[in-house]
């Protein structure tokens, strides 16, 4: 909202998936009200729902690589979750 005032701001875009929600907090009511359009960054979850992560990761010159979602036992509780997702779209 400070940014608009000063400069109108014409879209905003940030990280929202079924896994990242928090553009849901403040930032799509802000858009809304202020009329910036919102581009979801990486919306099938950094490749997980688009069964572009295995059960091996992601090499470690990734830049997911440094994201906790990415490892153990984390990574593994994720694909799970991605086939239960997944089913739910078939």
């Amino acid at each position: 909202r400070r940014a608009h005032a000063v400069h109108p701001i014409a879209a905003m875009q940030t990280e929202y998936s079924p896994w990242s929600r928090n553009a849901e907090v403040a930032v799509l009511d802000a858009c809304g009200e202020l009329g910036v359009g919102f581009v979801a960054f990486s919306p099938v979850a950094r490749g997980v729902l688009a069964g572009g992560v295995g059960p091996e990761g992601v090499q470690p010159d990734d830049v997911r690589a440094s994201m906790p979602r990415f490892h153990a036992p984390h990574l593994a509780h994720n694909l799970q979750l991605a086939a239960a997702f997944g089913q739910i779209a078939a």
